[in-house]
């Protein structure tokens, strides 16, 4: 990431040489908004609260999986070098996830593609965590069906912000929905372990995910484009 830096700063550079419009400059009669006018007009919305409240929800959803899923296999009885191929499983369907729903979301309404996500993720935790025996081959199952929804948010999430707010505003915006995504990760990265402390199980921070992603799903629904 450091090394993108210098990359940046000459891009940045070459812009200014040769001329090339910015996508904010490229958009007629679109001027340049200061951040906290970008706040300001991005908080009046239900819509960029929706789109909070879901990445926010998928930063917890996500870092549960990368932090506790090994773990909880482990503790199962399932060997270390099992669980490792299993997560890597989920990394494989997390592209081919993502790829997928870049093609979803050309087809159908962004706010269907994004709620959908979190639905699929509210029912395949409920199946898997609380209604099927627990062995290596469901919970290898349960980590490639996870992959499939895992960073699929990502498209439908940015492209609302795009259509909403305007290319100006996009990274500004986006970045900030990261930092609500980033926080919900680390809040389940610490209450699991917690939970985990407390009751020998992992099923009280997964539950804490259903009950976070119906939300998410809900929110996601009642956005208006």
């Amino acid at each position: 990431m450091a090394c993108l830096f210098p990359v940046v700063w000459w891009l940045c550079g070459l812009q200014k040489k040769t001329g090339i419009s910015t996508a904010a400059e490229a958009t007629a009669g679109e001027s340049r908004i200061s951040i906290a006018e970008n706040l300001k007009r991005a908080w009046r919305t239900w819509d960029y609260k929706a789109l909070l409240i879901g990445f926010s929800t998928c930063g917890f959803h996500m870092v549960i999986i990368q932090t506790h899923l090994v773990p909880q296999m482990e503790s199962l009885g399932i060997p270390g070098a099992t669980a490792a191929m299993i997560y890597t499983g989920f990394g494989i369907t997390s592209i081919l996830g993502s790829i997928l729903c870049g093609v979803l979301c050309l087809r159908f309404p962004l706010r269907t593609v994004l709620g959908t996500l979190y639905a699929l993720r509210v029912v395949t935790v409920g199946v898997f965590i609380f209604l099927v025996p627990q062995t290596t081959i469901w919970l290898a199952l349960f980590a490639l069906l996870l992959g499939m929804t895992g960073d699929a948010t990502v498209t439908p999430t940015s492209q609302i912000i795009s259509n909403r707010f305007g290319a100006a505003s996009m990274a500004f915006l986006f970045g900030l929905t990261f930092v609500c995504h980033q926080t919900g990760g680390f809040i389940s990265s610490w209450l699991g372990g917690i939970l985990y402390t407390q009751t020998g199980s992992y099923d009280m921070i997964w539950l804490a995910d259903i009950i976070l992603c119906a939300i998410a799903a809900a929110a996601s629904y009642s956005i208006r484009k």
